[in-house]
């Protein structure tokens, strides 16, 4: 964290600032590197600089690893706010991560013959509200990993769907699953749908959406020896399955294979469907296709890279831009340069339907040894821009999450153009199935242990308070943002140092950039006149603190000249005692009976002696963390 001189004594005495950060990431290529071998999986936003990210902890090596998951609270302008590490009894892959009542709701799939479909409901803070583990028993996935979703219902409660993947027949194994879940983890009803009945099918799943009819729809692929297609179940609103669909396309390749990524329903009712292409003997690519709402096919292209040449194209996530009937992809390219050698390129692109781009960057390269990144996952932020999570390999020494926040149009500031291109003719074969369902398993709860995990690696970070309060307008003033990560510094002064002295009322900006991490972060700070200056008092009194031990307004107490604390109490907000001081005890750590009390805002009564005079004085404080 940056250094900061928040209090510089005057003649008079200096009021704190409301301690609000407005930090501005205009741009953003962050490695969260967390000193370990780990991988990313899902992203979800929870403020205007915030996220929260999961991964998977991995042993050296590429095989193994899931009995370690971890759950990091990220701020551009902090850090790491907090970072957990959960452990499971058993092999535990995790998936989704959702917003979900002041919380977060978290999906992954469990290596066990029991029922393999898990969720935990967390708070705000990361700690299990509960954890469960739901579907039908030995749909064991081992080629895939393991998907699942929880969505969140229009009627609070959750959507919760899952699937399998591996190779045997087994009646109840294979199967897709799908439930309605209430806020406590009970299911309201859970449906198993039988593919395991089919003959030398299984399937899995991608991705859960809910219908404007009130119903849900499943996208995934199914897999029999010959082929493996684009599946796509639609049911109702009680789980019943209304109809259920494969696309496929059967191009000059010998062996064509379709795997259906991700389904987005359209203001006018249809859906887009974006799949991925894997041809052994073309160039590989992505599919986007318009589906009517009984499930035909009105339309599709594919999207390649290089048309000529052998790389695949493989989409991980995409956003619906309903205003320019848009979709935005966060994907990845891999190029097979030398035998076991390949370079991974990880970019976003906005497309239409019509074949036309409006932009389309990659990122960064990636050089493998022998095997690729996971997943990426993508959101769209509050401020309109977007939030790419990918993971970093380098050979088979380096694996961590990077997150890559761009503006509206996908910059960054080290973009870098991607020649891809619009196959308009192309078309889907669809095919409708007729499948088994059975009510499924009912759930159980699933016991993790979490623990605390601290980086070894601090990221890069910009904090400048929102406002500092003076009483003499000419108040000497360091502003100090000095940190080794930075390259350049430039202030809206026309200095170019990471530390300024200032002695004037106003608005001060800095911008800072890193070549290495693609950084460019601005913030800025007010000095202004206080409206509350006591020059009889002689007394400084924080409107706000932050005991996350930084080193900066970890704790709350008043300071000025010639005074003695006779006696300092503070207040919770129900009127419970929670700091009794005096002057030889004066600062509030943020601590109750050794616990860290919640943010809010306190109550407190200052007795103090004063040339010989008593003076009693009542305010409150902002605890903020």
């Amino acid at each position: 964290m940056f250094k900061f001189n928040h209090f510089i004594q005057s003649t008079i005495f200096i009021v704190v600032f409301l301690f609000t950060s407005h930090l501005v990431a205009q741009t953003i290529q962050l490695p969260l590197d967390q000193g370990r071998f780990a991988g990313s999986t899902s992203i979800a936003e929870t403020g205007k600089d915030s996220f929260v990210y999961s991964g998977i902890v991995l042993p050296p090596s590429i095989f193994g690893g899931g009995k370690v998951n971890n759950l990091t609270h990220v701020s551009l302008s902090k850090g790491v706010l907090w970072s957990f590490d959960f452990k499971y009894p058993k092999t535990s892959i995790p998936d989704k991560l959702t917003n979900y009542k002041d919380g977060f709701l978290w999906s992954g799939f469990v290596a066990d013959i029991n029922q393999n479909k898990s969720l935990m409901r967390l708070d705000k803070s990361g700690n299990v509200i509960w954890s469960k583990r739901y579907g039908g028993l030995n749909d064991l996935d081992t080629i895939n990993s393991g998907k699942s979703q929880a969505i969140v219902l229009p009627d609070g409660n959750i959507g919760f769907g899952g699937g399998a993947g591996t190779f045997t027949t087994t009646t109840q194994a294979n199967d897709l699953f799908l439930a309605k879940i209430d806020p406590n983890g009970n299911q309201i009803w859970a449906r198993n749908y039988l593919f395991s009945d089919l003959p030398d099918t299984y399937t899995n799943f991608s991705n859960l959406i809910n219908t404007s009819d009130g119903g849900f729809l499943i996208c995934g692929s199914i897999y029999t020896i010959f082929d493996r297609s684009i599946l796509l179940l639609k049911t109702n609103s009680e789980g019943l399955v209304q109809w259920t669909r494969t696309y496929s396309n059967e191009g000059f390749g010998a062996v064509n294979d379709e795997l259906g990524v991700q389904v987005i329903q359209t203001p006018n009712n249809s859906y887009y469907l974006v799949a991925n292409q894997t041809d052994f003997l073309e160039n590989s690519g992505q599919i986007i296709a318009q589906i009517n709402s009984n499930g035909s096919v009105s339309s599709a292209v594919i999207v390649r890279v290089n048309k000529n040449l052998n790389y695949t194209l493989r989409a991980n996530k995409a956003i619906y831009d309903a205003p320019n009937d848009a979709l935005i992809i966060g994907a990845g390219v891999t190029q097979d340069s030398t035998p076991s050698l390949s370079v991974e390129q990880n970019l976003l692109y906005k497309v239409r339907l019509n074949g036309t781009f409006d932009w389309k960057y990659n990122y960064y390269d990636e050089i493998l040894v022998g095997f690729g990144t996971s997943n990426s996952d993508l959101v769209q932020t509050k401020n309109g821009g977007f939030a790419h999570l990918t993971t970093f390999s380098e050979n088979t020494d380096n694996l961590y999450p990077i997150l890559i926040v761009s503006d509206s149009k996908g910059e960054t500031g080290c973009q870098k153009p991607i020649n891809l291109s619009v196959d308009k003719n192309f078309e889907l074969t669809t095919q409708s199935l007729k499948i088994g369902e059975q009510n499924a398993s009912p759930s159980i709860d699933y016991v993790v242990i979490k623990t605390p995990f601290v980086f070894t690696n601090k990221l890069p970070t910009i904090d400048l308070p929102n406002e500092i309060f003076v009483c003499k307008e000419d108040t000497s003033i360091v502003l100090n943002v000095a940190n080794k990560d930075f390259e350049t510094y430039k202030w809206n002064t026309g200095e170019t140092t990471p530390s300024i002295s200032v002695n004037k009322l106003g608005k001060y900006a800095v911008t800072v950039t890193d070549s290495k991490f693609c950084l460019t972060l601005s913030d800025t700070v007010s000095i202004v006149k206080s409206p509350n200056c006591d020059p009889k008092l002689q007394l400084f009194v924080p409107l706000a603190f932050t005991p996350n031990n930084d080193g900066t307004n970890d704790s709350f107490e008043p300071s000025g000249n010639d005074f003695t604390i006779q006696s300092f109490q503070i207040y919770g907000r129900w009127g419970e005692l929670v700091f009794d001081g005096n002057d030889t005890n004066r600062a509030w750590d943020g601590k109750i009976k050794g616990s860290e009390a919640i943010s809010d805002v306190y109550v407190y009564v200052l007795k103090i002696t004063q040339n010989g005079k008593i003076s009693i004085k009542k305010g409150d404080v902002t605890l903020i963390r």
